[in-house]
């Protein structure tokens, strides 16, 4: 994000949505784009206060902000595409092809399509 910021044309904002931090209304109107990014919980923890919130939002913003880009990655696509109605589901555990837990180091190579991980 430092990059993005220091190309001194565009304006960057960040908001702690788990804070339930969101942009103002008078905010939205100028936002071109909201990246929602990982995060250490889960999409599907019911225990978890400031999903449901957030999904609503993601609601309205697609709703009532049309020239709002919305790009996710991990949690943010999970949580976008579950606020749309979309299915999301954990991945089922096989032993022959544990989960990565925390972040994996991948060296592509020239058989990189045909490891158990792709």
């Amino acid at each position: 994000m430092g990059q993005l910021i220091e190309n001194g044309e565009d304006k960057w904002n960040f908001y702690v949505g788990h804070e339930f931090e969101l942009p103002s209304e008078e905010e939205l109107q100028t936002i071109k784009c909201l990246i929602l990014p990982g995060s250490g919980r889960s999409v599907y923890d019911t225990t978890v206060g400031w999903i449901a919130p957030l999904k609503e939002f993601i609601v309205r913003i697609i709703n009532d902000y049309p020239h709002i880009k919305i790009i996710g990655g991990c949690f943010g696509e999970q949580v976008t595409a579950q606020a749309m109605g979309g299915l999301t589901t954990k991945m089922p555990y096989n032993a022959e092809r544990p989960k990565c837990l925390g972040r994996e180091w991948i060296q592509p190579t020239d058989n990189f399509f045909e490891q158990r991980f792709v």
